[in-house]
């Protein structure tokens, strides 16, 4: 008597795992529709492809909402993507529906994205962010400094639009007041970003603006840049050259 075979119906894509159970996925890409099911099986619902050299054959298993970021090969997302990638994170934890995320391989392009989701959700840090994706997905992001530094830079504008947020719901009740030790670096910096979020200034306007009420505020490069990432991060576009900005007019 032949033995007879008993087809697969499902198998997991290459380096699928929960990263939050029941919250956010991530994988390489998935090849076939069986791959497709069996994330479905495993409760992913929403499914968002980074790499569009590697499309999953979405059109032979239509269960599953799809959404696609299309970030070029050993290229990092840029702010924009991880903006996109957030947003629908947020809309799909409010419609109960958990994410799946993948690249070719799951780890480079997937691992900012993993680490950006932890920072924004779970409030770690880049650092601690980083050692949470390589424990729980080894061989993520390793050796490439421009990945490691766009989580870096969602970082810093993440604070930095939390802040104004703040001084936003805090100026509807009452006048609000700012310092720093000399009141010009850090105090420049988030007056300068609230000029920019709520007069809707360029970044470049609004710290020349700031030294000209206030003389001495913003005079090193990093403040600069920190203004201008906030100005990006709340238009989700590519970090801005920085260009240098007189004192004064």
């Amino acid at each position: 008597m032949s033995e007879i075979e008993e087809e697969v119906d499902s198998y997991p894509p290459w380096n699928f795992s929960w990263v939050v159970p029941d919250k956010l996925a991530a994988m390489a890409w998935p090849q076939n529709k069986e791959n497709l099911r069996y994330i479905y099986e495993e409760g992913v619902r929403h499914l968002v492809t980074l790499s569009p050299e590697k499309l999953p054959p979405v059109e032979e298993f239509q269960q599953l909402e799809w959404t696609k970021i299309p970030i070029e090969e050993f290229e990092p997302p840029t702010i924009k993507d991880i903006l996109k990638f957030i947003d629908i994170c947020q809309r799909c934890e409010l419609k109960n529906q958990p994410v799946g995320v993948h690249s070719r391989m799951g780890k480079d392009r997937t691992g900012v994205m993993v680490a950006c989701y932890l920072i924004r959700f779970s409030e770690l840090d880049p650092e601690r962010a980083l050692r949470e994706l390589r424990s729980m997905r080894p061989r993520s992001i390793e050796d490439l400094p421009d990945f490691e530094s766009i989580i870096n830079e969602y970082h810093k504008s993440l604070q930095l639009v939390l802040l104004t947020s703040n001084f936003s719901l805090l100026s509807r009740l009452q006048p609000v007041g700012i310092h720093c030790r000399g009141g010009r670096g850090r105090t420049g910096v988030m007056a300068a970003c609230y000029l920019t979020r709520f007069q809707e200034v360029t970044p470049e306007r609004a710290i020349i603006m700031i030294r000209l009420m206030r003389p001495g505020s913003i005079e090193t490069p990093e403040q600069e840049r920190a203004v201008i990432r906030y100005y990006d991060c709340l238009r989700g576009t590519r970090p801005s050259e920085i260009q240098e900005i007189k004192n004064g007019i």
